[in-house]
């Protein structure tokens, strides 16, 4: 069955504080897969959420809860700036679910929440981001201080620590990102701070395929990434993969998997040989029979789309943007 587990809860920049609520299609939201019970009657939950890099275009994740009762209808307007943790994936049961691959995809703010009632259609609609009670665009003082022969992962650290005490960083950039002169900027909001950081960092570093300089963020915090560290790398199964494997620019493949929590941006993952694969008109089709050079592709961004209602595998999916990932 289609798993989900949303859980809203008071932040200190709620306007009240409530009792947390948590939506979620088990009947018990047991930690350990092998006792969870799926509830049938669960509510429909639609939701389309974004994971990227903050120098990459995106916009805000989106979720509708379906048929929730007038007490979480009356609710809505307190729900404004609340933290939202949702999970996502599949339980057991399918011959092919893997619950093992669900997991958190985001623990973030909402940015608004309104409730529709219209005939027998009732509803929640959430407008959320992936930082903790703040939006990439609100207008936030970084303070950029970049010394002479320091590391570019040094300074961001401790402009993001600044601008963002609350929230853990974690990750690493190439250590030969070094400049020979003293940096000094100011920026107000992490998305233009992000793509200074992007492009300085191939100014300095000019090889053909690095990534350069990138911050995101997930369940954990900030992460910083320039796709030269060691990470985790994962094997699709052919079962996991929905409809065809798609290039879709230069060394540059888009796959359409059956929902799962387990994947974070710049994860290896590996596809199974054979898999069916397909050419987009602009993706200069000299890549047409193969799905990878070495066999390996790095997660640049991800995508994840639901309808629990929905039966079609279409309905319930995580798509995936990958590129070939950098030689360190």
């Amino acid at each position: 069955m289609r798993y989900y587990s949303i859980t809203i809860s008071p932040s200190s920049q709620s306007a009240i504080q409530f009792v947390p609520v948590t939506f979620t299609s088990l009947s018990n939201n047991s930690q350990n897969y092998q006792n969870r019970i799926d509830n049938g009657s669960a509510l429909r939950v639609d939701l389309d959420i974004f994971q990227t890099l903050f120098h990459q275009p995106a916009q805000n994740g989106l979720l509708t809860i379906h048929g929730v009762s007038f007490e979480d209808l009356n609710q809505s307007a307190n729900y404004n700036n609340a933290r939202i943790q949702i999970s996502v994936g599949m339980s057991k049961g399918l011959p092919f679910a893997n619950p093992q691959q669900a997991g958190e995809i985001i623990d973030g703010t909402i940015l608004q929440c309104f409730g529709n009632w219209q005939g027998t259609e009732v509803n929640l609609n959430f407008v959320i981001t992936g930082l903790t009670y703040v939006s990439p665009q609100d207008q936030i003082n970084f303070g950029f201080t970049w010394k002479a022969g320091t590391t570019l992962e040094n300074a961001i650290r401790q402009s993001l620590n600044i601008a963002y005490p609350s929230v853990p960083v974690y990750g690493s950039l190439s250590s030969n990102l070094v400049y020979n002169q003293d940096q000094s900027w100011q920026y107000d909001n992490i998305t233009s701070f992000s793509k200074y950081i992007n492009k300085k960092s191939k100014q300095i570093i000019k090889t053909v395929d690095y990534l350069g300089a990138s911050i995101g963020i997930n369940n954990q915090g900030f992460f910083l990434t320039d796709g030269t560290a060691q990470t985790n790398t994962i094997n699709i199964a052919f079962t996991d993969i929905i409809g065809n494997l798609t290039w879709i620019d230069i060394a540059t493949v888009q796959a359409k998997l059956v929902m799962r929590g387990d994947l974070n941006i710049m994860n290896k993952i590996v596809f199974p040989k054979g898999s069916p694969i397909t050419n987009s008109p602009a993706n200069f089709g000299q890549n047409k029979n193969n799905i990878a050079f070495q066999g390996i592709f790095q997660i640049l961004k991800i995508r994840h789309v639901g309808n629990s209602r929905q039966a079609d595998a279409n309905s319930w999916c995580t798509i995936v943007d990958c590129t070939i990932p950098v030689t360190p």
